[in-house]
C-alpha cells in the first residue's frame, strides 16, 4: 500500500496499476465532498467488483451524489442488508445523517437504533434508542430500549422488576430502586434467591450512597431475615449458606467501621455452627486472620489462615488469598523457613502466574534473611527469567543490584502481518471501519501465535486500548515472551509532545505520567468509569473544578475531560499536588491517586514499620495495593524504553521519588 500512496502524485493514470487507480480515485472522491466528480467516482469504484472497498464507495456515493429522498428509501429498502458488517457502522452514520437531512423520521428512528448498538456507554446507547422512539414508537426500539434501560418498562413484573430497581440504581435513584427491592422481599412468588439478591442490593445502594451506617444497620436486618428462614427450614443448605455469607459480609463491614471485635464475635459464633462450607469457611478464617494481622497478632492471624489453607476450597482466589497470607504472616513473624516452605508448597499447586511471581519473590526474601544469600539470589534470576517485566522482576534487580537494560532498540518487525483489507482501509484514512474489521477478526483468534501477529494492527491506528485488551487475553505465561518482543505495543507513547511539556513545566517523569494513564483509561480519551471519571487520566468534575480554579486551567464542564489536552494537563497537575503534599513518597502519592489522601495516610500510620516495599503488601485494600504495583511495573518499563543505556534501580525510589 505504502508504494500505492507514494504513486498516487501521477496525474497520468496510463501510468498506474490498477490498484493505484482505485487508490486515487477513492482519494480524489473523499476529497470533493458532495460534487458531481465525488459522485461519478464513488458510483464507479461501488461497481467495481474487484475492488476491496467497493462497499464503502457505495456508502459515500449515498452521500456524495445528492440523492432524491425517494431514491434513499429505495436504496436503504434493497441494498442496506448487503452492506458487510465492518462497514455498517459508517452505513448506518451516513444514512442517518441523510435521513435527518431529508426529514425521513422512519428511517432517521431506524439508522438511530442501529448506531446505538456501536456506542460504549449505557447512556449513549439509551440517548440514541430515545431520539429513535421520538421519531418512530416502532415496538423493536420501545424493546430495546427495555433491554438496555428497564425503568422505562411500561409494565413491572415479577419477571423484570430486579433488573428495573438495578437500572434506577445505576442512575442512583436510590430511593425508586429501594422500594422495587423491598417489594421483592416482601412479596410472594420470588424465590430465596431472588430475595437474597434484592437484600444485597438494598444494603449495598446505602453504601454506594456513602450512608455506611444505615448499610450496617441493612446487613443486620437481612440477616434477621435470614436467621429466621433458617430456624423455619433448619434442613435448607442455601438459606444457611446466604446466612453465613451475609454474616460474613456484616463482620467486613462493622470491621471497616472501626469495630473490630464486633467483628471478630460475629465470625467466631459463625465458626461454632457452620462447619460444613469450605468456601464460606475458609472466607471466615481469612477475615479473622486479616483482622489478627492489623492487630500485630502475626500468632493468632496464622492459627486463622493454616485453618483456613486446611480447608477444601473450590473458590480459586479464596484459596489463592488464604495460602498466600499464612506463607506471608510467617514472613513478618521472622519465621523465614516455615514462610518459606509454605511458598514452597504452593508454588507447586497454583497456576496463578502473577502469584507464583510474588511467592518466588518472598522467597527469596526469606532465604535472604536467613544468610541463604546464593540461593536467595538463584531464586531471583529466577523469576526475572519467569517474568523480566513484572513488579517483582524490576524488584528483583534492585535487590540484585543489577542494571535494568534500554527497550528502546528492541527491533521488531512492523507489518509483518499482512490483512489486504485492512491495508486499504487504514490507506484510505477508514478508521471506523478499520477498527470494525480488525476487532472482529481478531476476537476470532484463539492462540498466543495468532494473536501476537496481529497486536502490530492495532498500534497502527492508534487503538491501544484495544491493543492492550487483546494482549490480555494471551495466557499470563506467555505474555512475558510476547510483551520482549512488542513492548512499544503494549506500553505506547501517544500525545509525546504534550506530555513532555508537562513534564517539563510541572517537573513529573514523563514516564510516570505515562504510568499512570495507561493504567487509569489504557490511553482511552473516551474512557468514563462507573464512578463518573472521565478521559485518560480519569479525571473526575469534581476534582476538575477544583483544580481549574486552583491552577487556572480552563475547563467549562465535564465533556472538556474527554479532550486529552486538558484531561492530561489536570491529571499531571493532580499528581504533583499530590507529590507535593507527600513529600514525593512514592507509595503514598500513587496510592492515593487511586485511593483518598486520608485512607493512604492512615494506612501508613498503622501498617509501615521501615520497609515500603513490605508495606505495599500490608496495605489492605486490594485494589490500591495492585496499583501501585502496576503503576511501578509500567513506570520502569517505559524508564527503559527512554533509557539510552543500562541504569539501576533508584537508591531512595520510594523514601524520596
Amino acid at each position: 500500500m505504502e508504494k500505492i500512496k507514494s504513486s498516487l502524485s501521477e496525474t497520468n493514470y496510463q501510468k498506474l496499476s490498477r490498484e493505484e487507480i482505485w487508490a486515487k480515485k477513492y482519494l480524489q472522491a473523499k476529497a470533493g465532498g458532495r460534487s458531481n466528480l465525488s459522485c461519478k467516482l464513488f458510483r464507479e469504484l461501488a461497481g467495481e467488483k474487484s475492488f476491496p472497498l467497493k462497499d464503502l464507495a457505495f456508502i459515500h456515493e449515498l452521500r456524495s451524489c445528492s440523492y432524491s429522498k425517494v431514491k434513499l428509501k429505495k436504496i436503504w429498502r434493497t441494498k442496506g442488508n448487503k452492506v458487510p458488517s465492518w462497514a455498517k457502522e459508517d452505513y448506518f452514520k451516513i444514512s442517518y445523517e441523510l435521513a435527518r437531512e431529508k426529514k425521513v423520521k422512519k428511517y432517521q428512528a431506524f439508522f438511530l437504533s442501529k448506531l446505538s448498538r456501536y456506542q460504549d456507554s449505557k447512556r449513549e446507547k439509551e440517548a440514541m434508542l430515545l431520539d429513535a422512539i421520538k421519531y418512530n414508537k416502532r415496538t423493536a426500539y420501545l424493546k430495546g430500549l427495555y433491554k438496555i434501560s428497564p425503568r422505562y418498562s411500561p409494565r413491572i413484573s415479577k419477571f423484570n422488576i430486579y433488573r428495573v430497581a438495578r437500572d434506577f440504581e445505576s442512575i442512583r435513584d436510590y430511593k425508586r430502586a429501594r422500594e422495587l427491592y423491598l417489594q421483592i422481599i416482601t412479596k410472594k412468588g420470588h424465590t430465596l434467591n431472588q430475595k437474597v439478591r434484592a437484600w444485597n442490593r438494598l444494603r449495598l445502594s446505602y453504601k454506594k450512597e456513602r450512608k455506611i451506617k444505615t448499610y450496617i444497620e441493612k446487613t443486620r436486618e437481612m440477616g434477621v431475615y435470614l436467621k429466621k428462614i433458617v430456624k423455619k427450614y433448619p434442613k435448607n443448605s442455601k438459606a444457611k449458606d446466604h446466612l453465613a455469607k451475609n454474616q460474613i459480609n456484616l463482620a467486613r463491614a462493622v470491621w471497616t467501621d472501626h469495630k473490630r471485635y464486633e467483628g471478630k464475635k460475629i465470625l467466631k459464633n459463625l465458626i461454632s455452627w457452620y462447619k460444613k462450607n469450605g468456601d464460606n469457611l475458609a472466607e471466615v478464617y481469612w477475615v479473622l486472620g486479616s483482622m489478627a494481622l492489623e492487630a500485630k497478632d502475626l500468632k493468632k492471624a496464622i492459627f486463622y489462615y493454616d485453618k483456613g489453607a486446611k480447608l477444601k476450597i473450590s473458590d480459586k482466589k479464596m484459596k489463592d488469598r488464604i495460602n498466600w497470607a499464612l506463607g506471608w504472616n510467617h514472613y513478618l513473624q521472622g519465621k523465614y523457613k516455615k514462610s518459606i516452605k509454605e511458598f514452597n508448597r504452593y508454588l507447586k499447586q497454583t497456576d496463578n502466574y502473577p502469584l507464583k511471581n510474588k511467592l518466588r519473590f518472598w522467597k527469596a526474601r526469606g532465604q535472604k534473611k536467613l544468610g541463604k544469600i546464593s540461593r536467595h539470589k538463584r531464586t531471583l534470576r529466577r523469576q526475572i527469567k519467569a517474568d523480566p517485566f513484572s513488579y517483582y522482576s524490576v524488584l528483583a534487580h534492585k535487590e540484585l543490584n543489577i542494571p535494568l537494560t534500554p527497550l528502546g532498540n528492541i527491533k521488531f518487525k512492523k507489518d509483518i502481518y499482512v490483512l489486504p483489507l485492512f491495508e486499504w482501509l487504514v490507506a484510505m484514512n477508514e478508521i471506523v471501519a478499520a477498527k470494525n474489521f480488525l476487532k472482529r477478526y481478531a476476537d476470532k483468534l484463539y492462540t498466543t501465535k495468532m494473536i501476537k501477529k496481529v497486536l502490530p494492527l492495532f498500534a497502527r491506528i492508534n487503538w491501544y486500548k484495544e491493543g492492550i485488551a487483546q494482549f490480555q487475553r494471551i495466557d499470563p505465561k506467555d505474555r512475558p515472551h510476547v510483551l520482549g518482543r512488542e513492548v512499544p505495543l503494549i506500553y505506547p507513547r501517544p500525545y509525546l509532545k504534550e506530555v513532555s511539556k508537562l513534564s517539563e513545566k510541572l517537573k513529573v517523569e514523563d514516564a510516570l505520567i505515562y504510568s499512570i494513564t495507561r493504567q487509569e483509561s489504557s490511553f482511552d480519551p473516551n474512557a468514563r468509569s462507573w464512578a463518573e471519571a472521565y478521559g485518560l487520566m480519569q479525571i473526575t468534575p469534581e476534582v476538575a473544578g477544583r483544580l481549574s480554579k486552583r491552577f487556572n486551567i480552563k475547563y467549562s464542564g465535564p465533556n472538556d475531560l474527554f479532550g486529552p489536552k486538558i484531561n492530561l494537563r489536570m491529571g499531571t497537575v493532580l499528581i504533583k499536588e499530590l507529590m507535593n503534599r507527600f513529600k514525593n513518597q512514592y507509595v503514598l502519592f500513587v496510592g492515593s491517586y487511586n485511593a483518598s489522601h486520608h485512607a493512604v495516610k492512615r494506612w501508613k500510620k498503622e501498617r509501615f514499620s521501615g520497609d515500603y516495599v513490605e508495606f505495599i503488601e500490608l496495605i489492605p485494600y486490594e485494589e490500591t495495593m495492585n496499583y501501585i504495583k502496576l503503576v511501578t511495573r509500567n513506570f520502569f518499563i517505559y524508564k527503559r524504553l527512554e533509557a539510552k543505556k543500562s541504569f539501576y534501580f533508584p537508591e531512595n525510589f520510594f523514601e524520596k521519588f
